[in-house]
């Protein structure tokens, strides 16, 4: 069984029912994925794109990743049954090195949800920074990564943490990005984000033998042991206070 196979068994196994298209090819529900082996081209517009240097560095939180974007948590909790709680950066650290696929990326306020005194839920926010060469100029803030715990849905989730954030820290607008490879920004536009901009596709090296992933500016300097992607790009919303 190859990876691809990998994670169409483990999706069927969480109860999706998977349209195969082709070999890379899946539809669940409304959701076209893609799998992509390094070096494999991309020929068609789809919904959520996988590739296999993800899936071998962190198979654990892309299988979760995957689960929760086709419904198939098999925990629910609604936001209203949570408490909103400053984590130290130790705990975010952890909960955001296990539940999400990027990892900790650092941050200033981490914001977490807890039911029955368990983490649940997590949102990182940017330190408020003064915009002074704009016009007329302003502060502002960025929501840098939000996950919930694994197989667990929180609903109203993220919506309590920004609402709680924008309570009690001020700032005047609150901005985040997000991969046009795994989602429209619809869940951020429901909450009064707009849409800003997109940013231009990056490039990336990937190692044949690690896995290991590395933005790249200069094409013509990878070593021949790696292999270039070309993401997307990321959709730039902003939510104006």
């Amino acid at each position: 069984m190859n990876w691809k196979e990998e994670i169409i068994k483990y999706l069927i196994d969480c109860g999706a029912e998977v349209d195969q298209q082709s070999k890379s090819v899946i539809k669940v529900k409304a959701k076209r994925i893609g799998f992509f082996s390094l070096g494999e081209e991309k020929k068609e517009e789809l919904d959520v794109y996988v590739y296999e240097d993800q899936y071998r560095r962190k198979p654990a939180q892309l299988l979760s990743r995957l689960r929760s974007l086709c419904g198939l948590n098999e925990f629910r909790i609604h936001g209203r049954a949570t408490s909103v709680q400053l984590v130290d950066k130790k705990i975010a650290m952890k909960f955001l090195n296990q539940n999400h696929l990027m990892g900790f990326g650092g941050g200033k306020y981490f914001l977490g949800l807890f039911h029955k005194d368990q983490l649940v839920a997590l949102a990182v926010f940017s330190k408020i920074r003064f915009m002074k060469y704009e016009n007329p100029s302003y502060y502002s803030t960025e929501l840098e990564r939000y996950c919930s715990l694994e197989n667990t849905t929180v609903v109203g989730g993220l919506d309590k943490l920004i609402r709680h954030f924008l309570r009690h820290y001020e700032t005047d607008d609150l901005i985040t990005y997000i991969d046009k490879e795994w989602s429209d920004g619809s869940a951020y536009l429901r909450l009064g984000f707009d849409l800003v901009n997109t940013t231009t596709p990056l490039s990336f090296s990937v190692s044949t033998e690690t896995y290991e992933r590395q933005v790249v500016s200069d094409k013509n300097s990878i070593p021949k042991e790696y292999i270039l992607i070309k993401n997307k790009g990321n959709l730039k919303l902003r939510l104006l206070v």
